[in-house]
Order: C-alpha cells, then structure tokens, then sequence
C-alpha cells in the first residue's frame, strides 16, 4: 500500500555521492544533492501553502529543476499534470480546466504571458535559484478523482485530438516499475536515457526505474530530442547502458544521428513501443547496438505496458514483417483477453485489458472507458491482435481500417507496401473524409539520392503491388514525416496537410 512518493523518497534516500542526474549540457547532481534541491522545492510549497488539495500543471520545458518539482510533488502526495509547453495555448486551456489544476509551473520569462491569457485572479511565485515560476489562480479545481491513490495525470488525444486526462495510481505505477526493474536491469548502477517527455508514459519507466535502480539518468530536452546527431553524441559520452524510445525517434537516430562514428559497448538494454517498428530500420540500428538485448513493448497509457517480445539476436535478412508484441506481462492481477462477437472480425480480436495496471479512468469526464464483457470490466484497446501459443501479434488498429467500395482497407497494409520501395524513406498511409467520403492519402518521404517518383510512377506501383481499391487517391509528398511531442506521428497535421493540398477548392 506504500505510494510511489513513499518509495522514490526512500530511493532517495539510499544514494549520497553517486551522480542521479546528468542535463545535455553536462551538469550533474549527486543523489544527496538533487535530494536537496527536492526538500527546496517541499519548503517552497510550504511557504506558499501548496499542498494536497491542490493540483499541478506542469507547463514548463523539460529540466531538473521541473523533474524535482515532479518528485516533490510525489512526497507531498499532490496530483500533477505533465503536459507540452509547446501545445497551442488552447489545448493547454483544455488540459487546465478538465484537470482542475490552480498551481500552473512554468518558466519565469513566461509569465507575463500566461498571465494575460488566464481568467480570473492569479498570484505568481518565484522558486528561487531556478527557473521556474508557479502561477496560482482562483480558477478551475472541480474534476472529482476516481481513485483517492492517483500520483499524476496523464493527457492522450487518442484519435480525436480531444485531450483525455488518464489518471494514475500509485499502483498502476509501481506494479509497472517493479516489474520491468527486474525484467529489464541486471544490476544497480545502471545509466538511463530521459528521452521521452514527461507528458508521455514511457518517461515513467526513464524516471522511477533509473531511481530505483540507483542509476544515472541522462535528462534529453525537447530541443535536443529533435538532433538525431546531438543525441547520438550525448548517449556515447554518457556510456548510456539503458535506453526507451519509440521506433520514430530511433529511426532518425539510424538515418542522421551517424551511429558508425561511435563505440556502443555500454549499451545492454533497448526498449521500443509506441508504434510498430520497420524490420529494415530495426536491423539497420541493432547492428550498431548488436550486444544489446532488445524489447518490444506494448501498451496504451491507460494500462501502462502489459505485454513484451525479445527480439532475436539476429533478424533474417529477407524478413519484412514487424514483429510481435509478445506474451502478456506476469503481473499479480491482471487479465488479457481477445475478444470475440462484436470484439473481433474476420478471425482477429481486439485486444481487451483488465487488472491491476489499468487506470481507473479519465479525470473530469463521465463516458467511462471501460466495458462489460464475461461479468469483467475491460479496457478496450482498439487494436486487433492474433495469438500463437500465448504470442501476440499486432495486425492493426480499430481506427486505422476503413470500408471503401464494400471493401475493408487495413491502412498499415497500404503502408507497408509503399515504405519497402528503395526511392521512399517513409511513408504513412491515412484516411481523409471529405463530404462523407473516404479518400486516401499516402504521406511520404522522398529518400536522397533516389529518383523522384512522380504521381503516374506511385499510381503504377499500386497497380502492381496493391488491389485496385486499395490504391492511395492522393500522394502527399513532404520533407519530414510530422511529429507529435510524445514523439510519435502527427495524423493530425498530416490531415491538415491534405486539407490544404487537395481538398480546398480554389
């Protein structure tokens, strides 16, 4: 029943002189002296009585500073918000008011202009020696919490783009925690990247197992993340031994963070989620980091990661499909389910999740996520998996199949098709609906040095490797595949790039 402030304190606690933190520029704080800065930011909350009635927004960049904050929070058991500075003021508005925060950090020469946009009275106070500022409004602070044991809230847009505040317990994160420190890390000591921002899940295994590990975590910002060479650069200064990413940004690592310039024996462990990971990519990183153990996991925020796969050592050369996302997680109390009637089609099922590291829903909204199924509340993931003697496989998403012409169009399939052509990089296949219709739009990437393909060229090559009905109406052509701050891709801005490229009528 111990709370995940209760176990970082005592983490803490256990370290002195070892280095618990390292910036990209190289500053580094002990265990002692980042607990310091921890118990500075504890008394700040006294001063200014901050304390468990209240709840956080967390909308400053990425930092130290902000990660003590982070933990400070945990002690003092007062619920926060991470979420991207970089948002639209709108979607932060949003995210604010459906998590009824009144505390907003951010940056100091901020202020002035969150001040101008904010409602109501609002006080501002300076935490010194950093920074950081913490706005305190008289505004929201109605969302009621489901569970009485949330730590932190986590919003997700899903496929709507409405922000969703997925709420945390202690228990959801440390039976996570527990289990992948055991799985994943040998021994203590160990040196983590912080890759993912902190509004994003995967920074729960970065942060919470580097600390209870007593291990060393390389903090990247934003900024840096964006730099596949800088990265690559700061992870091989740092002798980096652990690292968590999606496949996206270790792509980019792949292609322009140039890998062959450096030495990767420290790296023993490589952990990837969030998207499916191409098998050319793949190989083309693991023969860089060939000693490592590699990891596919699997999981949506509302259920942290429930199922993981090893990937092999060597990858066949001729292979083209992803690879699994594997056999469920040993946790104590939780159920994975394929289901079958109006959970499943054409001999796949959508993968339903219930236990314990399941959220117990979204933060200020009364649609619950939850359904019914076999006297059991499950959390629907929307994807659709098979299984293989307890080996799952992901073979798409809810939202990612259309109807078309009678026909059922699985987008990765399209997809795929494209992203094996030596004259694309990338290439991301998705619907667009214009006056009830679904087009579709393939976005890709011309790879350098290749011949550009022209709109006859990618027509015929549909023709030739696709069913008729299957063949994209519109090609996207852009320089870089958008991104969302959780690092993953931006459907959202790709849409809005069709939009303006083919559907607005001159």
């Amino acid at each position: 029943n111990e709370t995940l402030g209760a176990v970082v304190n005592r983490a803490l606690s256990q370290r002195t002189e070892t280095t618990a933190l390292v910036d990209v520029d190289g500053n580094k704080w002990s265990y002692s002296s980042f607990k310091v800065r921890i118990s500075e930011v504890e008394t700040f909350f006294n001063q200014h009585n901050i304390n468990s009635s209240d709840r956080i927004c967390l909308a400053a960049s990425k930092s130290a500073n902000v990660l003590a904050f982070m933990l400070a929070a945990l002690k003092r058991e007062i619920v926060f918000v991470p979420c991207d500075p970089d948002s639209p003021f709108e979607r932060l508005k949003k995210i604010i008011e459906s998590s009824g925060s009144n505390v907003v950090l951010v940056k100091k020469d901020e202020v002035k202009s969150w001040l101008s946009r904010l409602e109501g009275k609002a006080d501002v106070f300076e935490i010194p020696e950093t920074e950081l500022a913490c706005i305190r409004s008289d505004q929201p602070k109605d969302p009621v919490l489901i569970s009485e044991d949330v730590s932190f809230v986590l919003f997700t847009s899903g496929s709507t783009g409405d922000p969703k505040g997925v709420q945390i317990t202690s228990e959801n994160a440390l039976t996570f925690i527990r289990w992948a420190k055991k799985e994943f890390v040998v021994d203590d000591g160990k040196v983590f990247t912080s890759i993912a921002p902190f509004h994003f899940d995967l920074s729960i295994f970065d942060v919470y197992v580097s600390l209870l590990s007593g291990g060393k975590l390389v903090l990247f910002d934003a900024r840096t993340v964006k730099n596949p060479r800088l990265v690559a650069q700061i992870m091989h200064r740092e002798d980096v031994n652990i690292t968590y990413a999606t496949p996206t940004v270790l792509t980019l690592l792949l292609r322009y963070g140039k890998p062959e310039k450096y030495e990767w024996s420290s790296v023993e462990v490589v952990l990837f989620a969030g998207e499916v990971f191409p098998p050319e990519a793949l190989r083309g990183l693991k023969q860089y980091w060939s000693e490592a153990d590699w990891y596919n996991l699997y999981g949506p925020t509302e259920t942290n990661v429930v199922t993981y796969y090893p990937i092999p050592k060597k990858i066949d050369p001729s292979r083209t499909a992803p690879f699994p996302i594997g056999q469920s997680c040993p946790y104590a109390d939780y159920v994975l389910r394929i289901g079958d009637g109006q959970f499943s089609r054409a001999g796949m099922g959508e993968l339903l999740i219930s236990g314990e590291t399941v959220t117990p829903g979204y933060l200020g909204r009364v649609d619950s996520p939850f359904v019914s199924y076999e006297g059991r509340l499950w959390f629907p993931t929307g994807d659709w998996v098979e299984a293989d003697n307890g080996i799952m496989t992901f073979e798409g998403r809810r939202d990612g199949m259309i109807k078309r012409h009678g026909y059922r169009i699985e987008l990765g399939e399209i997809q795929n098709a494209y992203s094996g052509l030596s004259e694309v990089d990338e290439a991301i296949a998705f619907a667009y609906n214009e006056s009830g219709e679904d087009s579709i739009v393939l976005a890709l990437k011309p790879k350098e040095g290749q011949r550009e393909l022209s709109y006859i060229d990618l027509k015929q090559i549909g023709h030739d490797i696709l069913p008729d009905y299957m063949i994209p109406d519109h090609f996207l052509k852009i320089k870089d595949i958008p991104l969302t701050s959780s690092q993953k891709v931006d459907y959202q801005k790709l849409k809005q790039l069709a939009h303006d490229r083919f559907f607005i009528k001159s």
